[in-house]
């Protein structure tokens, strides 16, 4: 809630439900091909990121601080919700 009140915008605007189907309706399950070893700090992160090429994803949404410290992996922005979301409004 704190994060649409940032963005202005009132939770109750927002279906989540609708919200959830969609992103259901839109997900896909992959499997990494390659592997990366870009974090050291959490190596398990590494496979948020080969996850992501794998899928060839638009960005990466996380409030990971590893993640974030990259601010973008092979031309993906990795942003936080917050920032996800004030991008769309």
């Amino acid at each position: 809630r704190r994060a649409f009140r940032q963005i202005s915008l009132r939770p109750q605007k927002v279906d989540t439900q609708i919200l959830a189907d969609k992103l259901i309706a839109s997900s896909q399950i992959v499997y990494p091909s390659k592997t990366v070893d870009v974090i050291v700090d959490d190596l398990s992160d590494n496979k948020i990121l080969e996850t992501a090429l794998e899928a060839k994803v638009e960005y990466i949404i996380s409030g990971d601080k590893h993640l974030l410290r990259l601010k973008t992996f092979e031309n993906i922005p990795i942003l936080t919700p917050l920032k996800f979301l004030s991008n769309l409004y």
